[in-house]
């Protein structure tokens, strides 16, 4: 009878409060029963016990300093504990990396500024006084230093590096920041319509292992800025090498050149002499003054070429356009110490491309792990998650109960429908392992073709400084003089001249080649194998 009169009050009841006592009964896991006999003032308390599922204790509940941090692992404060320690392992790499790039430039496997020199070109400052630095002494490690010190691409993958270390502070400040604001802003009560679907804070609140991965993607693209850093400098030393390299050979070309002129000019006065005995004809004087003009064409190109060089130079110290310093002091031929496997070896694992790109690759991983983690809260039917209020709550513009029966989430919305997303990203992960490959193999191949082209210069070298050019230049006394005496003729006369023009250009050309294919096989291994010749 007692059961009957509360179904009949129960009944009694508005429509609306009925809803709401089923409502509030489901949550607080209350039986029927006993939210029935316990009324108004039982389901209110049982509510406000209500501490939501194991998953929103752990991850997501927001608790007050008088609740203390819940259980263990989980709440407001482990979360921030988490989220601080992260903020400040995030904070020491940037400041390691910092480091890093700060000391790449000097700091490279190539070449080792002198430090009083390079001091004296940091206080340097302007064109002018660099320029007057260089007037002085220019030798290669100093223009070596002054690239490294002035060149453009090196100071924007500078700048660019520094830049990239920004992002550490963006991933620990930058989500805070706009949730903060997003937070608040929409917060206002703009009078326009009812408020339906808003999102509780804790789904703003960053999770410290989103945060890492962002922080772990971070840490790659810094690398990928660092390598690219390597890559500037490594380019800038082998070019500077390379043009300077071929500014001496044009030196030498230009006074090898000169030196042949003198001695045509001084057989065209022996020719003319003969010539006037009659034992020499006409067409001889003729041709050695072709052979002249020839060679004084030949002259001019040279000394234009070097000027071509020279600006390329001056281009890459970021100096002035006729800036014509001295000239450049031959360092003699490089003569390396290597096997060939272990060139192979290095080019694997110290090319500066091949680590920008693992660094790429990895990546791509920490994305692709960050696309296929859950960290945020899963859509379920804990209503705690999200609230519905109503601004109209009674009258007849009332809406609906505050706490709908079912979640406010439309069908579909589940992680899968970024499938697409992460399967491009996977294809792309494997077409960059694909591409590691390939440069791994094209780096092997680039060292076996640039070891080639060295051995041959030494032999070149070897060949012309020690027999032909010597040769070729006794055999110019021997030639004259029989000239002079009728034993030989005019064109073995001018033959003479060639070869030994010619040996004495190649001899040069053998050194520079050596040099170059030098400098690029460092540059292909990322370091320094080479020693210099002893001077004469």
């Amino acid at each position: 009878m007692k059961e009957s009169r509360r179904h009949r009050a129960y009944l009694s009841l508005p429509g609306r409060i009925r809803a709401a006592a089923v409502v509030l009964a489901v949550l607080t896991s209350v039986p029927w029963g006993s939210a029935l006999a316990g009324g108004y003032d039982e389901l209110r308390r049982g509510y406000e016990r209500y501490e939501g599922s194991e998953y929103q204790r752990r991850n997501v509940s927001v608790e007050t300093e008088e609740a203390g941090a819940g259980p263990a692992g989980g709440g407001r404060a482990a979360a921030l504990g988490e989220l601080d320690s992260v903020r400040k392992l995030l904070s020491s790499t940037k400041q390691s990396r910092r480091a890093s790039v700060l000391s790449a430039v000097t700091e490279n496997g190539l070449f080792t500024p002198e430090p009083a020199f390079w001091e004296r070109l940091g206080r340097a400052g302007d064109r002018e006084a660099v320029e007057a630095l260089l007037a002085g002494d220019y030798g290669l490690d100093r223009v070596l230093a002054a690239a490294l010190r002035r060149n453009p691409a090196v100071k924007a993958a500078t700048e660019s590096a520094l830049a990239a270390l920004e992002k550490y502070d963006q991933v620990s400040n930058l989500d805070e920041i706009l949730g903060q604001y997003s937070l608040f802003t929409k917060e206002l009560d703009v009078r326009v319509g009812r408020e339906r679907g808003k999102r509780a804070v804790q789904l703003d609140f960053p999770f410290p292992g989103m945060l890492a991965l962002k922080g772990a993607i971070v840490d790659q693209e810094a690398l990928i800025a660092r390598w690219e850093l390597e890559k500037a400098v490594e380019d800038a030393i082998t070019e500077t090498k390379t043009a300077y390299y071929e500014l001496v050979y044009l030196d030498h070309a230009v006074d090898i050149t000169e030196e042949t002129l003198g001695l045509l000019r001084r057989l065209r006065e022996v020719i003319n002499t003969v010539y006037t005995t009659g034992r020499a004809s006409l067409n001889d004087v003729i041709k050695i003054q072709i052979e002249i003009d020839v060679l004084e064409n030949d002259l001019r190109e040279y000394e234009q070429r070097r000027s071509t060089v020279q600006v390329r130079l001056n281009k890459l110290l970021d100096l002035s356009d006729d800036f014509s310093p001295p000239a450049a002091v031959d360092p003699g031929p490089v003569m390396l110490d290597y096997t060939e496997a272990a060139l192979y070896e290095l080019g694997g694992g110290q090319r500066s491309e091949i680590k920008a790109l693992e660094a790429k690759i990895a990546r791509t991983e920490r994305a692709i792990e960050m696309a296929e983690k859950r960290f945020y809260p899963d859509y379920t039917v804990g209503l705690s998650l999200f609230q519905n209020r109503m601004s109209a709550r009674v009258g007849a513009a009332a809406g609906d109960f505050s706490f709908p029966t079912r979640p406010m989430v439309r069908g579909g919305a589940w992680f899968g429908s970024n499938d697409a997303y992460i399967r491009e990203t996977r294809l792309k992960y494997k077409a960059m392992r694909r591409t590691l490959e390939e440069l791994k193999n094209d780096t092997v191949s680039d060292i076996s073709r640039m070891i080639f082209g060295y051995e041959n210069a030494v032999r070149d070298r070897a060949l012309y400084e020690s027999k032909l050019v010597p040769k070729s230049r006794l055999t110019i006394d021997i030639t004259e003089t029989q000239y002079i005496t009728g034993k030989v003729d005019y064109m073995d006369l001018i033959s003479s001249q060639q070869m030994y023009l010619t040996f004495s250009l190649r001899l040069k050309g053998a050194e520079r080649d050596m040099n170059i294919h030098a400098a690029r096989l460092e540059r292909l291994v990322g370091s320094a194998i080479e020693r210099r010749l002893p001077e004469k």
